[in-house]
């Protein structure tokens, strides 16, 4: 177990990039762990966000 800390803004990309990173250095070090965690996360992120932006009303194009 470890903590990821940060010092002042920290967003979901920002987020994104530093799991994918744990998950990359965990497997090149072949420490036993479940992949997928980074989509998982982005999946939830997703989720999160779209449940609070309105959706755009459907336009059509000329």
């Amino acid at each position: 177990m470890f903590r990821i800390g940060h010092l002042g803004f920290f967003n979901d990309l920002m987020l994104c990039g530093t799991l994918a990173g744990v998950e990359m250095g965990l497997g090149l070090v072949g420490a036993p762990h479940r992949a997928g965690g980074v989509q998982a996360a982005i999946e939830y992120l997703r989720d999160g966000v779209a449940a609070k932006v309105p959706r755009a009303r459907e336009t059509t194009l000329p």
